[in-house]
C-alpha cells in the first residue's frame, strides 16, 4: 500500500481538515477495490481460488500461484487473439463495402435523374385536367384563412409545382387574410405574409382581419408601440386593395391613436366593409377611454360598419367617425339613448339594415317630431331596462320600406300593452322576432302582432306559459266572410292573413310547484295546437295563406322529463293540420338549432367575422331565409 492508504493514529480531537480529507479518500479507495477488484470479477468469471485471493492485494504471489495464473491465462489469450483477428477482417470488409456503396451511389445518380424525369412525365397527376385541380384547389380555403403553413393556400403551394400553379392562379385563395399579431413578437413574419398574400391576390379586393394581442391589463411597452407603428406602416402600401377590414384587440384604445399616426398614409378609397371588435368591452372588463380613430373618415366608399365596443363615443348627437350618409348597414355594440338612436338614423339616410342597443335609464322621451326614413328595411333592437316601449321608440319615424324587425330586452320590468298609438310601419313587416322576458305581459306582444297585418314569419323566443293568450289571439275564428286586410284588425278579429311560418320557444318559470307547471303547460300546448289547426287549408278564410311550417321547442326546468310527453301531445293534437300539409318540427329542449338568435357573449374574435361570401350572401335579400330552407 502507498502512504495515502496508511491510517495513522490521531486523537479525534486533534483531527484537522487534512486528516478528514485523507480518511474520506481512503474510504473511497476501499469501496472501489471491493467493487471492481473482487465483486465484479467474481460475478463475471470464475478465477482459481489461489489467484482470486491475490487480486485484492499488491503482495508478490508465490511460485505456485504464478504457475496457476499462467496456466489459467492460456485459454483467454488464445480466444482474444482469435476474436481480434475476426474483428480486423470485419473492419476490412466494412471498409470495402463502404467503398463499393459510394461507387454504386455515384453510378446510380444519372439513372435516378432519368427515372425522376420519366416519373414526372408519367405522373398520374398529369392525367387529371388542370381545370379539375384548379377546382379542387378552390375548395381548400378554410373559413378563417390564416397565413399558416398548415392551412391553404400555403400548404398546397408546397405540395408540387402543379398544385402551386393551381393555387397561384386562384386570387380568391389569397384575398382573405385573418392574422393575430403579437405586440411583443416579431413583426417581420406577419408583414411579409400579408404582402405575399396581396401579391398573389393580384387586383382582387382584399379582406384583411387583424387582431392585436397584448393590449390587455396595462399600457403597451415602448418596444410594442414602435413595433406597432412599423407594422401599420409596412402594410400601408397595399391598403388601396382592401375592401373589407377588421381590426380587433382586447383594448382598442391602445390601437386607435397609433392607427391615426401610422395609418395617415393609408389609401382607404376601396374600403366598403369595416368591422371592429373591442374584446374587453364585450366581456365586461372595461377598457381605455382613448378617443376612437378618425382615419376612417377618409373612406368615402364605406357602406357596412359593424362596431362592437370602443369605436365611437355614444353621445346624443349620433355622430360617427365615418361618412354616415353612405352607410347601408350598421351594427353597433354601444348603448344609445332613445333620442341618440333617432339622431343617428337621421345621419344615415341610406341605411337599410341596423342592429342597435337602446338604453332607457336616463328617462329621455322620444322626440315628438316624426320623420321619414325611406331606406330602412331590417331593424334589430335590444332595449335595455325597457322604460320606453319598442312602439314608442319606432314611432319617431315613418318607415315605408320596413320589412324585418327583431326585438329583445335585457332587463325584466313587466312591460304592459303599448300605448294607444298606432305605428303605421308595423303593417309593412314581413318577419317579426320577439325575444320575450319572463315577466312580460302577453298583451304587449299581442298588441305588436295585431298591428303586423302583412306578417309572413313569426318567431317568439323564451315565451312564458302565460303566452297562451297570444296563441288564442292568433287563432282563426270560423267565418265565411272575406276579411278586409287593408286596415289593422282588432285583437277580437282574425289576424295575420299572410302568416306561413311560426317558430315558438316556450319556457316555464322556475317553481317547486310541479303540478302548476304541468297545468300551465297543458293550457299553453292546447292553445298552440288550436292555433295551428285553425290555420290549415280547410279552415282559413278565402284569400288567406295557410300555415306551412311550424317549429315548437318546449324548454322546461333542468332535469324535467316531461318534454317528450309534451311533444307527443302536440303532435297528436295537430294531426288535422299535419294531414293537410303543415310541416311541424319539435326540437329538443336544449337544442339551439334553427334559431336566429345572436349572442353577445365574448367569443374568439375571429368567430365574429363572417367570411366575405357569407357576408354578401346574408345581405342578398332583406327577408331572412326560412330555417327549414337553410
Amino acid at each position: 500500500m502507498d502512504e495515502a492508504d496508511q491510517i495513522l493514529p490521531h486523537p479525534k480531537e486533534e483531527e484537522d481538515e487534512f486528516e478528514v480529507a485523507r480518511r474520506q479518500r481512503h474510504a473511497r479507495r476501499e469501496a472501489i477495490t471491493k467493487t471492481w477488484g473482487y465483486n465484479l470479477y467474481k460475478e463475471i468469471v470464475e478465477f482459481p481460488s489461489d489467484v482470486l485471493s491475490f487480486l485484492r492485494s499488491n503482495i508478490l504471489p508465490p511460485y505456485s500461484v504464478i504457475k496457476s495464473a499462467q496456466a489459467f491465462r492460456e485459454e483467454p489469450a488464445s480466444q482474444v487473439q482469435r476474436i481480434d483477428a475476426r474483428l480486423l477482417a470485419i473492419e476490412q470488409e466494412t471498409e470495402a463495402l463502404k467503398i463499393e456503396k459510394d461507387a454504386l451511389w455515384k453510378e446510380s445518380k444519372a439513372y435516378r435523374t432519368k427515372l425522376r424525369g420519366c416519373d414526372t412525365v408519367l405522373s398520374p397527376l398529369r392525367r387529371i385536367p388542370f381545370d379539375i385541380i384548379h377546382e379542387i384547389a378552390s375548395h381548400t380555403l378554410p373559413y378563417h384563412p390564416n397565413p399558416c403553413i398548415k392551412q391553404s393556400p400555403l400548404n398546397i403551394s408546397q405540395t408540387s409545382s402543379v398544385w402551386r400553379a393551381a393555387a397561384q392562379s386562384l386570387p380568391q385563395l389569397w384575398s382573405t387574410i385573418y392574422v393575430r399579431v403579437d405586440l411583443e413578437g416579431s413583426w417581420l413574419k406577419p408583414s411579409s405574409q400579408i404582402a405575399e398574400f396581396m401579391i398573389h391576390a393580384k387586383k382582387r379586393p382584399i379582406s384583411l382581419m387583424l387582431f392585436f394581442d397584448g393590449t390587455r391589463k396595462g399600457s403597451l411597452s415602448s418596444r410594442a408601440m414602435r413595433q406597432l407603428v412599423h407594422f401599420l406602416k409596412d402594410i400601408g402600401p397595399n391598403m388601396h386593395q382592401v375592401e373589407r377590414l377588421g381590426i380587433g384587440a382586447h383594448d382598442l384604445g391602445y390601437i386607435w391613436g397609433h392607427l391615426d399616426l401610422a395609418g395617415s398614409s393609408w389609401n382607404l378609397a376601396s374600403l366598403k366593409y369595416l368591422h371592429t371588435i373591442n374584446q374587453d368591452v364585450l366581456s365586461g372588463d372595461g377598457g381605455s377611454t382613448i378617443d376612437p380613430a378618425t382615419i376612417f373618415q377618409d373612406a368615402p366608399a364605406l357602406t357596412h360598419l359593424s362596431a362592437h365596443g370602443g369605436f365611437f363615443s355614444a353621445t346624443d348627437d349620433g355622430d360617427l367617425p365615418v361618412h354616415s350618409s353612405s352607410l347601408t348597414e350598421l351594427r353597433l355594440g354601444e348603448s344609445l339613448s332613445v333620442r341618440g338612436w333617432a339622431d343617428l338614423l337621421d345621419h344615415c339616410p341610406r341605411l337599410e339594415t341596423g342592429k342597435f342597443r337602446i338604453h332607457t335609464w336616463d328617462n329621455s322621451e322620444p322626440r315628438a317630431l316624426v320623420r321619414t326614413h325611406e331606406a330602412i328595411q331590417d331593424l334589430s333592437l335590444q332595449i335595455v331596462y325597457k322604460k320606453t316601449t319598442a312602439t314608442e321608440i319606432l314611432s319617431q319615424f315613418r318607415m315605408p320600406a320596413f320589412r324585418v324587425l327583431r326585438l329583445s330586452s335585457e332587463e325584466d320590468s313587466g312591460l304592459s300593452i303599448p300605448p294607444p298609438l298606432i305605428f303605421p310601419s308595423y303593417a309593412n313587416i314581413r318577419y317579426l322576432q320577439i325575444g320575450v322576458t319572463w315577466d312580460q305581459d302577453p298583451s304587449y306582444t299581442r298588441g305588436i302582432i295585431c298591428e303586423t297585418i302583412n306578417l309572413e314569419e313569426l318567431v317568439l323566443t323564451s315565451c312564458p306559459l302565460s303566452f297562451s293568450a297570444v296563441f288564442d289571439a292568433m287563432t282563426i275564428k270560423s267565418s265565411n266572410s272575406i276579411p278586409d286586410t287593408t286596415v289593422p284588425t282588432s285583437t277580437d278579429s282574425n289576424i295575420l292573413p299572410s302568416l306561413s311560418i311560426v317558430r315558438v320557444q316556450v319556457h316555464s318559470a322556475w317553481t317547486r310547484d310541479q303540478a302548476k307547471v304541468v297545468n300551465e303547460t297543458t293550457i299553453c300546448v292546447d292553445a298552440f295546437a288550436r292555433m295551428l289547426n285553425s290555420r290549415r287549408r280547410s279552415q282559413v278564410p278565402f284569400g288567406w295563406q295557410a300555415l306551412q311550417n311550424a317549429i315548437f321547442q318546449p324548454h322546461y326546468l333542468e332535469g324535467s322529463s316531461s318534454s317528450k310527453t309534451v311533444t307527443e301531445d302536440l303532435l297528436e293534437k295537430t294531426a288535422p293540420a299535419q294531414s293537410e300539409g303543415l310541416m311541424l318540427c319539435c326540437l329538443h329542449p336544449w337544442s339551439d338549432e334553427l334559431w336566429e338568435l345572436e349572442s353577445d357573449l365574448p367569443v374568439h374574435p375571429f368567430h365574429m367575422w363572417l367570411a366575405p361570401e357569407t357576408f354578401v350572401r346574408s345581405n342578398a335579400s332583406s327577408t331572412p331565409p326560412s330555417p327549414l330552407e337553410s
